[in-house]
């Protein structure tokens, strides 16, 4: 008898191999456990999909604040822009009218001042300051917005009183494929602007989700 044979026909080495062979772990199943956010995870909270509003509602350290996206500061330097267009075009109306009485030098140097104001300020700063002051939360409790720029509001809305909430689109949002998110109680409407129109529509179900379990009728 071969010295190698264990007597079940086999030789050791083969048993070994065949009862020791385990297969590798399964390294994405272990990435797929409690701390996967998925691969459409965006950290800033924009342009993420709708799946991950609920799971990104609260963090370790508590409920997480969102950002809008991007694009807003563009949406409101556009629509400060357009509104600027038409207050100097009544100006410029008003200087044709009282040109005998102020001069012409005067008029277009008057008009040129509040539209290089209007444009610096209205169109540059403001819609910077605002997107980065700008934040919401969202919880199974409430919805929390905080905004303002020289004054700073924070406003929490308690999913209790929610009774109703959709999304809007003009043709501005459109274009930028935002949406926004209203927020409606008995006493007010609350608004998160310039939101990417999949998470809008998101943060919109999973308001009415909550507030229907705190049991409103929504």
């Amino acid at each position: 008898m071969d010295k190698n044979d264990n007597g079940l026909g086999e030789s050791p080495s083969s048993s070994a191999a065949a009862g020791d062979h385990t297969s590798p772990p399964d390294s994405a199943g272990i990435r797929g456990g409690a701390h996967d956010t998925g691969a459409g995870h965006d950290p800033t909270g924009q342009r993420s999909s709708g799946g991950q509003v609920a799971h990104e509602a609260t963090g370790d350290d508590g409920p997480r604040e969102h950002t809008l996206d991007p694009a807003a500061r563009t949406v409101w330097a556009l629509r400060s822009a357009m509104l600027g267009l038409g207050i100097v075009v009544a100006g410029g109306v008003a200087a044709v009218l009282f040109l005998a009485a102020v001069g012409v030098g005067i008029a277009l140097a008057g008009a040129v001042a509040v539209l290089v104001v209007w444009s610096v300020v209205l169109c540059g700063v403001v819609p910077a300051v605002r997107l980065r002051i700008w934040r919401y939360v969202l919880t199974p409790e409430y919805v929390e917005i905080v905004r303002g720029i020289l004054i700073r509001k924070r406003t929490m809305v308690p999913m209790v009183r929610i009774q109703h909430a959709d999304t809007k689109q003009g043709p501005l949002l459109r274009h930028f494929d935002l949406s926004e998110v209203h927020i409606y109680t008995a006493a007010s409407d609350h608004v998160i602007p310039a939101v990417a129109r999949d998470r809008a529509e998101a943060l919109r179900r999973h308001i009415i989700e909550f507030a229907g379990g705190s049991g409103e009728d929504v």
